[in-house]
């Protein structure tokens, strides 16, 4: 089945990265978000004062850091996220500007693979592949890569791009990333996004084989590109985890990058450290006899 195994080990890493973050935000939310604003805004009151008051000053500057960084993860996310859109869509019209016309054998293959409206050749020495654009997403291919391989490895190249394309792969790792620069104290998201975009890659080589019924042109390619990345100092996407896929092509199972213990043990360390200052917080102040705190955060 073309794009089974590694496409659903891709979709459960992204899921899981992204769940864990949407879990951690929720927390955030909750306990040190929207309850400890409601908080705040009601100490205006001279009732609620006497509470804030009662509680401890190092558990008050806790929880004021548990929900700093729940908003400057939100913040981190979007920032993240905008700017590595800016930044294709500079690459996207810096290409662009530099298209040229296919020449005929590459024309007869897009034709073949139905890619002609969504394939750019632009004009590069380098031999360089990539899928660009979260929305309206673009195969990119350099004049330097045509001229490197012939038909069989060419059409390999772009099959793989095919896959990132339809599977629309830009989109979700822009996204994957966002959560990684977002979430930088769990490294749990880390390694699960590490995960996704090495199995993106697999089974966009899983594609490739079911296309071409066997592993011959794409190995062929990527060593080919290897060879070439020293002398141009430009490493391209398409040889993105060559390694691990050259491993795949030969033994046809390998091992995505896995998450370590210490990994989630760091992460879950993380988490506690939100949960129990706040938690600390409501539960002292529910102790607190002749307070009605409730009417302080309802």
């Amino acid at each position: 089945m073309i794009e089974g195994t590694y496409r659903k080990m891709a979709r459960r890493a992204f899921l899981a990265a992204t769940g864990i973050s949407a879990l951690v935000l929720g927390i955030f939310a909750i306990l040190a978000g929207w309850q400890a604003f409601r908080y705040w805004a009601a100490t205006t009151a001279h009732f609620c004062l006497r509470i804030w008051a009662a509680v401890p000053e190092i558990l008050q500057i806790m929880l004021g850091i548990s929900a700093a960084i729940g908003l400057i993860s939100g913040g981190l996310w979007l920032l993240s996220a905008g700017k590595q859109w800016w930044i294709t869509a500079g690459a996207v019209r810096s290409l662009g500007r530099k298209a040229v016309d296919p020449p005929p054998r590459v024309l007869t293959l897009l034709a073949r693979r139905s890619l002609t409206h969504r394939v750019v050749v632009y004009h590069d020495a380098h031999a360089l592949a990539l899928t660009l654009g979260p929305i309206a997403s673009r195969i990119m291919i350099s004049t330097g890569l045509i001229e490197t391989l012939d038909d069989n490895e060419l059409d390999a190249v772009l099959l793989h791009e095919e896959s990132h394309l339809r599977n629309r792969d830009p989109l979700y790792l822009l996204l994957a990333r966002a959560l990684v620069t977002a979430f930088f104290y769990l490294p749990v998201v880390g390694a699960l996004v590490q995960r996704y975009q090495a199995a993106i890659e697999l089974a966009a080589d899983e594609y490739v084989i079911g296309k071409q019924g066997g592993s011959f042109s794409l190995s062929s390619a990527i060593v080919k590109l290897l060879r070439v990345r020293p002398s141009t100092a430009i490493a391209t996407p398409f040889t993105g985890v060559a390694d691990l896929r050259l491993s795949y092509l030969l033994e046809r199972d390998v091992n995505l990058p896995g998450v370590s213990q210490w990994s989630v043990l760091q992460s879950a360390a993380a988490v506690a450290a939100i949960i129990v200052p706040v938690a600390s917080i409501y539960g002292l102040a529910g102790m607190l006899n002749h307070i009605a705190f409730s009417r302080c955060i309802v």
